[in-house]
Formats: structure tokens, C-alpha cells, sequence
């Protein structure tokens, strides 16, 4: 039997009904936000757990964000730990797995957090284009 891959409506619909409309906005808006800066959206494999993960192509290269997962967690590489702990509110989940540290996606959804999280990749984004010109 296939191992099924996960898309956008069934990411969606399943982070919905584990854990509400406000992950889910989240999730959404970061599938959004990855599409409007065309970057690519790697879905994950498996029955029970998913993710999504957007990647910036440069050439040959390409440059991974962050993970949005089934379990209501945003993972984020270690290298950007200290900018998304400086946004008011947000508290980093995993901090000892430094490759991979953890948001709760609940957290992201109050005030304007989302939006500075995102603030935060934009900046890393601008890097590695200016960077490889």
C-alpha cells in the first residue's frame, strides 16, 4: 500500500480539527506567504503525521525555512533561534534540539507574532538572494 503525501486541504483540515480555526489561519497563512514569495512547498509522506516545508531555490540550491507540522508545531533551523525568541510572546519549544527548535502554531496566532515571524524569514530570504547575485 502507497504511503500518501500530504497536501495543502488535508494539512489544513487536519490541523483544524486537532487543534482549531487559529492553527489553521496560521497554517494557511504560511502556505500563503511561501507561495506569494515563490518559494517551494515540499509536503511530507505518512498516514498519520504531516508537514510542509517551504524552500528557496537558488540555482542548484536549495534553502530550506522552516516545517509546519500535523502536531501544531513550526520548526525552525537553530541558526534563526534567537530572532523568532525575540519576537514578544513566543516561547521555543525544543531548545535543546538546536537543529530544530519549536513553535506552537496557538502561539503564533496572537497579536501581531505571525507577522513578525515572518519578518524574520523575509530578512533571511533578502539575505540569500542578495547574497547569490
Amino acid at each position: 500500500m502507497a504511503i500518501a503525501t500530504w497536501d495543502e486541504k488535508r494539512f489544513i483540515a487536519v490541523l483544524r480539527a486537532k487543534y482549531g480555526d487559529d492553527a489553521a489561519a496560521v497554517a494557511q497563512r504560511l502556505v500563503d506567504w511561501a507561495i506569494g514569495r515563490g518559494l517551494e512547498i515540499t509536503w511530507g509522506k505518512g498516514d498519520h503525521t504531516g508537514y510542509f516545508g517551504p524552500k528557496l531555490r537558488i540555482g542548484d540550491e536549495l534553502h530550506t525555512t522552516f516545517r509546519c507540522w500535523t502536531n501544531g508545531k513550526v520548526d525552525s533551523p537553530g541558526f534563526l533561534s534567537d530572532k523568532i525568541r525575540a519576537i514578544p510572546g513566543v516561547t521555543i519549544f525544543n531548545e535543546s534540539a538546536k537543529s530544530h527548535p519549536s513553535v506552537e502554531m496557538a502561539t503564533l496566532a496572537e497579536a501581531d507574532r505571525l507577522s513578525r515571524f515572518l519578518a524574520v524569514w523575509d530578512g533571511y530570504l533578502d539575505e540569500k538572494r542578495k547574497g547569490n547575485r
